[in-house]
């Protein structure tokens, strides 16, 4: 769980798709006057304490500021938070005076900030896997952390780990983590580790073709990226397994690098995350491939679930032509969220933590779009497993859906939510 051009030249192809950058009107619009039109309004400073960025993982979530610091919060268990932590997450309910109970898994109870090099980690891009993230930093270096079991952190090694530098001394122009493992762009090619590398810890080159590629997004044990060939717009590229269609292209079997995905040429940003591709069309409508036994391909009514290769338009069945447009979809296991022309946040797929961040009633699938409740405008979502989580207009955190590992950037002080709360600012 995470994209927008920038203006300095190792990282003008990095954020044409992921969440994590795309957000940001800091990074596609410049800060400084024009002397050739002096007439134009000076625009106001920026404050360097805004969060530009937002990614969640299965059960925890890191955001960005524009300070380029980085700060995560949720279950910590395997060092996912990237922030050292003896915190105790108990049952609801369940005083720990000492925070050493037995009850309860490593957790960082708000967000909290990551250090790196005995300093804190500065990124310009972020993106979350299951249980392990990984970032961009702003030398250009590939710093990855949390669960390595499968090779995921890319150091060459296996088990947890705090922020730690990918190995290979690889200068990265974009990187993409999901599932257990992790995708990166660079100027001699895309290279990735993990899972969909057969668990090798260590980048393995993927592709030495670099010319056009935007930034990588990860799945399961698929991944995408943009072909920006044409300019703003561009194709989408995927590689790896296809079972449930998540590659958007009918091909039977596991892909090599790389496929062309059945979204056309107008694509401004895709995302990957579950055994599912969604990505946002030039037209103002997102469309999502593959798995769809949650509804996840928003699409449906209520019954009918049905998986396929052939690109989907999300709430088809719910807008009216030319009265809904939506844009910055993210995607986790079993749901997407995306924002309306108006930043409000619409989800769709499982619900049954209230990560919808609205009531399914007796029911616990939303196959079509619903309205977030509490009338809050985002800037920026990110879904997990179970939560959902969101950078309001207003700067601040919201998060919603289940709270058993501080999810919620609020502790475990309540249960599962179904509406946006804010998480404690750091």
């Amino acid at each position: 769980m995470r994209r927008a051009i920038m203006y300095i030249p190792i990282v003008s192809l990095v954020c044409a798709s992921l969440a994590a950058c795309a957000h940001d009107e800091s990074l596609t619009q410049p800060t400084l006057t024009s002397t050739h039109t002096p007439s134009r309004a000076i625009l106001p400073q920026r404050n360097p304490e805004d969060f530009t960025a937002i990614t969640a993982g299965a059960d925890f979530t890191c955001a960005m500021k524009r300070n380029l610091k980085v700060y995560c919060w949720g279950l910590n268990d395997r060092d996912q938070t990237g922030v050292a932590s003896s915190v105790k997450c108990t049952p609801i309910g369940i005083i720990n005076v000492n925070n050493s109970s037995a009850n309860g898994l490593p957790c960082v109870g708000k967000p909290s900030p990551v250090f790196f090099g005995g300093d804190s980690l500065r990124a310009i891009q972020i993106d979350a896997g299951h249980g392990h993230a990984c970032a961009l930093d702003n030398v250009g270096d590939a710093v990855c952390w949390g669960d390595g079991n499968a090779g995921q952190v890319g150091n060459g090694l296996y088990g947890p780990f705090m922020p730690t530098k990918v190995s290979g001394g690889l200068q990265v122009w974009s990187i993409g983590a999901g599932g257990a493992s992790s995708c990166a762009t660079t100027s001699t090619g895309i290279f990735c580790w993990g899972t969909i590398q057969n668990n090798v810890a260590t980048p393995q080159l993927v592709s030495t073709v670099t010319s056009f590629f935007g930034d990588v997004t990860v799945g399961n044990e698929h991944a995408c990226v943009m072909d920006v060939t044409g300019g703003v717009y561009g194709a989408v590229d995927c590689w790896g397994v296809n079972s449930p269609g998540q590659l958007a292209n009918p091909i039977s079997g596991p892909a090599a690098f790389a496929v062309r995905a059945g979204f056309g040429t107008s694509v401004n940003r895709v995302t990957t995350e579950g055994n599912f591709t969604c990505v946002d069309q030039s037209n103002g409508t997102v469309q999502c491939a593959g798995d769809n036994t949650f509804g996840t391909l928003g699409n449906a009514f209520s019954g009918t679930f049905t998986s396929t290769s052939t690109p989907q338009t999300v709430g088809w069945n719910v807008f009216r032509p030319g009265w809904q447009t939506l844009h910055g979809v993210t995607a986790s296991t079993n749901h997407a969220c995306a924002l309306d022309q108006s930043n409000y946040a619409w989800c769709w797929g499982d619900n049954n933590a209230g990560q919808l961040g609205f009531s399914t009633g007796s029911g616990t699938i939303a196959p079509s779009p619903g309205a977030v409740t509490g009338g809050i405008t985002f800037r920026a979502l990110a879904a997990g497993e179970l939560h959902t989580c969101g950078i309001g207009t207003d700067n601040h955190i919201y998060c919603w859906g289940a709270n058993n590992n501080s999810q919620l950037g609020q502790y475990n002080t309540q249960g599962p939510v179904a509406h946006p709360i804010p998480a404690i600012d750091p």
